[in-house]
């Protein structure tokens, strides 16, 4: 019996940890951010140049992503801590891996087929 009842309390701080990675990310990545993405080379190639843009997270899931005057607008939503997805215009993308996320840097990954990924690398804009 006191053995379950630590098992049920582990699992209780192990899920309320998760909760709390996730809000903390979901806050973390609310900002302005300027960077690039390139697609990663492959078995069979190389990784193509890379793109630098901007972008802006909202706090309510929306986000802005483009240059100078061209911007895209879309949405974002967090499934943990960890991943999240884009849509821009009805079309979703991802998931989305978060490698870093810090005050001040942004990384993430999306594994496009089995061959090629894409990664992203920002920096917050102040």
């Amino acid at each position: 019996m006191v053995r379950m009842s630590m098992i049920i309390g582990l699992l209780v701080l192990a899920g309320c940890g998760e909760r709390k990675q996730s809000a903390e990310s979901k806050n973390l990545i609310v900002g302005h951010w300027s960077g690039q993405y390139q697609n990663l080379p492959s078995t069979e190639g190389k990784a193509s140049p890379s793109i630098t843009f901007d972008f802006e997270f909202t706090a309510d899931g929306k986000f802005r992503m483009g240059k100078r005057k061209v911007w895209v607008d879309g949405t974002y939503q967090f499934k943990d801590g960890t991943t999240f997805t884009v849509a821009i215009k009805g079309m979703a993308a991802g998931p989305y891996t978060i490698k870093e996320l810090t005050a001040d840097r942004l990384v993430y990954e999306w594994q496009i087929d089995s061959k090629r990924s894409q990664r992203t690398e920002l920096t917050r804009q102040k």
